[in-house]
């Protein structure tokens, strides 16, 4: 090989060797580059939960407290926090929004924010519930079903003289059209076992709901009045808090069900029916929609709290708690018609909103990054 192509050949490797540790060096500036980046993002992330989290402390010793926090130095950057009354979702909220900055004045410099929103909830009992089943229609109660409306705990045992009747109405027509079917309740202070024909004490007709009967879940806790705007079940039901869930399509549901289960179906059949399903689990299930027309039907309930809906026929299984329903006329007015035991327990429809019951911080509805 001649000097001449010896110093091609070597003035090429040297070329090759110079561009491939140009790469190496080129990927590991942007690898580390990558990491930093995340780093930062991350820290900076961070630093803005933080921001928020300390608001909640403060917000849990004083639910007045707005001050929120200026120029607040956390590890190596600096956090802005404002409190401030405003709405989610036509839910009165309280948020806190957090902005985090690192590295401030060179080419790492890291904003992020993050955005809580609050909300108090009061624990009462469920205004709209005046008996163990609460209705706005006339009833047919057939099949080998038991409505019994005198106290039973959350494990289902008697508490004598503290019940309600069995149905409330603002009908007139209550119907027990099967000899199987028993009715039992609990008026004045004194229980009545369930029989057939029932006692007439315990199904109670022909009422006035004061104010107006509740058209909608919210209304059943009292409204704007009781700390439930219009939404407020819908928001925390599409929050996931505690296990709830919103669904407009019953079959995308998970079980057991817990805390707030709101299922909006469509107005138009045969999609705003809920049939023929078994709905295990506690705490409230709603089946409601604008058009009020969603109906639960031949559901096979092993359910312990309070369940709402618009039209709420055909009933099986088990519930424990209590029973509202809105619409004029039930399907075919048939409450039940197979077997079942529906007992009313008003420590279950406490507890159904037991999970959001906090004495030293509030529920987080949202939160945003």
């Amino acid at each position: 090989m001649s000097g001449k192509a010896i110093i091609v050949l070597v003035t090429g490797v040297i070329i090759i060797t110079a561009t491939i540790m140009f790469n190496i060096e080129a990927a590991s500036t942007r690898l580390v580059k990558n990491f930093s980046d995340y780093y930062m993002r991350q820290h900076t992330q961070n630093l803005a939960q933080s921001g928020v989290n300390l608001a909640l402390t403060e917000i849990g010793k004083d639910r007045k407290w707005r001050e929120g926090f200026d120029g607040l130095k956390l590890s190596d950057g600096v956090v802005n926090v404002k409190v401030y009354d405003t709405h989610f979702d036509s839910v009165p909220v309280i948020a806190v929004h957090s902005v985090a900055e690192t590295d401030y004045g060179n080419h790492h410099y890291r904003r992020d924010t993050s955005i809580a929103y609050l909300f108090w909830t009061r624990i009462t009992y469920p205004f709209g519930l005046r008996a163990l089943l609460t209705l706005k229609s006339d009833a047919d109660i057939n099949g080998n079903i038991v409505l019994d409306g005198r106290n039973h705990d959350i494990n289902g045992n008697l508490v004598p003289a503290t019940g309600v009747p069995a149905v409330w109405t603002t009908k007139n027509n209550v119907v027990i059209g099967s000899s199987a079917a028993r009715l039992g309740g609990t008026r004045n202070g004194t229980d009545y076992v369930p029989t057939n024909p029932p006692n007439g004490n315990v199904v109670v007709k022909n009422q006035v709901f004061p104010g107006g009967y509740p058209t909608t879940p919210d209304a059943v806790f009292g409204g704007a009045d009781s700390s439930f705007p219009e939404g407020t079940l819908k928001a925390i039901a599409q929050s996931g808090f505690a296990g709830s869930q919103y669904v407009t399509d019953p079959k995308d549901l998970k079980f057991p069900l817990a805390g707030v289960t709101y299922v909006e179906p469509p107005s138009y059949s045969p999609k705003n029916e809920w049939s023929s399903s078994a709905i295990p689990g506690s705490g409230i299930l709603i089946m409601h929609n604008t058009a009020g027309n969603a109906s639960l039907k031949n559901s096979d309930a092993n359910f312990k709290g309070l369940i709402i809906g618009d039209d709420i026929s055909h009933l099986h299984g088990d519930v424990l708690g209590g029973i509202i329903a809105f619409k004029d006329s039930l399907g075919g007015n048939v409450v039940g018609n197979g077997s079942g035991n529906i007992l009313y327990s008003g420590e279950a429809v406490l507890a159904a909103l037991k999970f959001l019951e906090s004495e030293n911080k509030p529920n987080v509805l949202a939160w945003w990054e």
